[in-house]
């Protein structure tokens, strides 16, 4: 399943994978604003497979939910270099 609105601000590098990310990360990756996980191969990566546990998530994310991610998204790509 592709993205078609992948937002830039969350987009990493095809060379960093999900998990690497998420290492990165100074905590927990943050929960979108109905306390479920984000899927972060569809909004980070751009595609994930229609079998996600996280499918729920394969959406357009609301300005909240940027809200919440990007920051988190934005310090774990930083902590990579």
């Amino acid at each position: 399943m592709l993205n078609s609105r992948l937002v830039p601000e969350l987009e990493i590098p095809a060379e960093v994978t999900v998990g690497r990310l998420i290492a990165a990360g100074d905590s927990p990756p943050p929960k979108d604003t109905k306390g479920k996980q984000f899927c972060f191969a569809f909004h980070c990566k751009g595609a994930c497979n229609t079998d996600c546990g996280r499918q729920f998530s394969h959406r357009a994310l609301s300005k909240a939910d940027i809200d919440l991610l990007g920051p988190w998204v934005t310090a774990a790509k930083a902590k990579l270099g």
